[in-house]
């Protein structure tokens, strides 16, 4: 029968091993593979938060200043700098601002979050728990089919907080205090610097919740503690004085900037019918969005579930974490599935723990979680059977190949699925080759309107070459991110706005200020996110520069 990975295994033989570690490190091949091989397939999406982070990294290479975070020449407060240096690291390793550039730190991060997550899981509990957190976290499913596509800060800042949360454990277990305030409020300033003040709530949720669970409330007051502080303060403050002599703004609008970016996401001028219905689905949602994993979650309905926890130390501290700090989100209505990475880890782990050590072959959660993992296998089967009869398969490259391909592979995994041989292996072979099929024939037919973003920048930046280019003052771009970065890019200008009509010079403008200021239309153009009608336009008076006054 092969290896059946129950809750008492223990890998025994020289070939069982080798199958195992070979099937582990194909497993890791092949997602690298899923993850890379479509990464800059899509153009810049121009609707979500991933233009933003783009543009503001553009900008920053662009005009070469590294110290002031700006949207079209404008100041931005909302996010620390840390992010958007990662972003301009990989472009200039890139040697350009191809979307490959843009997206890999995102996929990078999930592969280092892996790593952490692994040597930290083995190292309290074992390798199979340790191996399939890791895994898991990688392949969930707001990561597989969403959130690896994009170029976003939240799998960077999840890798930061996870390791300031093992940081706190490892210090913590050892009584080296010192070292717990230290190398953890280091940890923190990395997460303060990606996305502003949720990483000190998280931060003193986490330290509070370490002493309370050793009974030592007294240790969050101690010099050890003001060790910790300084070390932030050491790491921000220097960037926070060097920001304040180049930019004349004001302590109070830097922070108020800051915290207000965190406290729309709270519950904070929501209505309580919100509030509420947030409250309650809150954690239907989290087992939806990081499915098929949190089906292991079953293994914790036993009775004896608290004393299991209490037997590992790991365990215990991971469950607490996780409790502790997801309240911030549950209060929090408008918040995101990718905020919570950070906490999915743990969730996993202790998902896992229960799973692997502590259920019996012939349990209910144990048949429960196998029979879905059949199904699930047998669905991908079924619906990659299907694809030779839908229409996507007219406009895919190699169609019937790739059909052909995830027809075979389904079949295999659903059979040593069923055959219980290597069982997990190969539900996340399948998972691999979902991702794969979903490359081949959902990515690249969806995009249309990213591809028509693109052109109409490129057509702008072509048509401006060598001329001054602004965004008129008072113009409903809306959402105009993504087109500005591409425009930015490919005139290597910063694309700002302006009250003055230049003679020689263009502008985007909506209708109205092409109107009210007698302006020449070179090229109408659609914000595709809302569809809001612009122009390129140029002022007719060919001599004399005049102020447009917008409403």
């Amino acid at each position: 029968m092969g290896i059946v990975l129950t809750p008492q295994q223990k890998l025994t033989g020289i070939s069982a091993k080798w199958t195992v570690t070979a099937l582990e490190c194909l497993c890791l091949a092949a997602l690298a593979i899923v993850y890379i091989s479509h990464l800059g397939f899509m153009p810049l999406d121009i609707e979500s938060d991933e233009a933003r982070r783009a543009l503001v990294s553009g900008e920053m290479m662009i005009s070469g200043n590294y110290i002031t975070p700006t949207i079209n020449g404008e100041l931005y407060l909302n996010k620390p700098p840390l992010y958007n240096y990662i972003v301009a690291g990989y472009f200039n390793l890139f040697g350009n601002y191809s979307m490959i550039a843009f997206r890999l730190q995102c996929i990078v991060a999930v592969f280092l979050t892996g790593l952490l997550i692994y040597f930290f899981t083995k190292k309290y509990t074992n390798h199979i728990i340790g191996f399939f957190t890791a895994l898991a976290y990688m392949t969930n499913g707001r990561l597989l089919i969403y959130e690896s596509l994009y170029g976003m800060i939240d799998t960077t800042f999840a890798m930061v907080v996870y390791a300031n949360f093992m940081l706190v454990f490892y210090f913590g277990e050892k009584g080296k205090y010192k070292s717990l305030f230290i190398f953890s409020y280091i940890a923190c300033a990395v997460a303060f610097f990606l996305k502003g003040l949720p990483a000190l709530v998280f931060q003193a949720i986490t330290v509070t919740t370490w002493f309370g669970l050793k009974k030592n409330p007294r240790g969050l007051f101690t010099k050890d503690h003001l060790y910790g502080i300084a070390a932030f303060l050491l790491l921000t403050l220097p960037y926070y004085l060097l920001f304040f002599s180049y930019n004349d703004v004001s302590l109070s609008t830097v922070f108020y900037t800051l915290y207000n970016e965190s406290e729309k996401r709270t519950f904070i001028g929501y209505d309580l019918p919100t509030f509420l219905n947030h409250l309650a689905v809150f954690p239907f949602e989290v087992l939806y969005h990081f499915l098929p994993w949190t089906i292991f979650l079953l293994a914790l309905f036993r009775k004896n579930a608290c004393d299991i926890i209490k037997q590992n130390a790991f365990i215990q501290f991971i469950v607490w974490i996780f409790l502790t700090n997801i309240v911030v989100y549950w209060l929090s209505p408008d918040v995101y599935p990718k905020y919570l990475f950070m906490f999915v880890p743990l969730l996993y782990g202790t998902a896992f723990y229960f799973y692997f050590n502590h259920t019996a072959e012939n349990s209910w959660q144990k048949k429960v979680i196998d029979i879905i993992f059949i199904s699930a296998c047998i669905i991908m089967l079924v619906a990659s059977l299907a694809l030779p009869f839908t229409a996507v398969i007219n406009t895919t490259d190699f169609s019937y190949l790739k059909a052909g391909f995830l027809i075979a592979g389904f079949m295999i995994c659903s059979f040593m699925v069923i055959r219980n041989r290597y069982r997990p292996y190969f539900f996340l072979a399948a998972l691999f080759l979902c991702r794969a099929g979903f490359n081949w024939f959902v990515i690249e037919q969806r995009g249309e309107r990213f591809f028509q973003a693109e052109a109409w920048a490129n057509s702008i930046a072509d048509k401006t070459k060598g001329k001054p280019l602004y965004i008129l003052e008072g113009t409903d771009t809306r959402n105009f991110d993504g087109m500005s970065f591409e425009i930015a890019t490919s005139r290597n200008e910063v694309l700002k706005k302006s009250n003055y009509l230049f003679p020689g010079a263009y502008y985007i403008t909506d209708s109205a200020g092409a109107v009210k200021n007698n302006m020449a239309i070179d090229l109408p153009f659609e914000n595709l996110p809302d569809h809001n009608k612009l122009y390129l336009a140029h002022p007719n008076n060919k001599t004399v520069a005049y102020l447009s006054l917008p409403e």
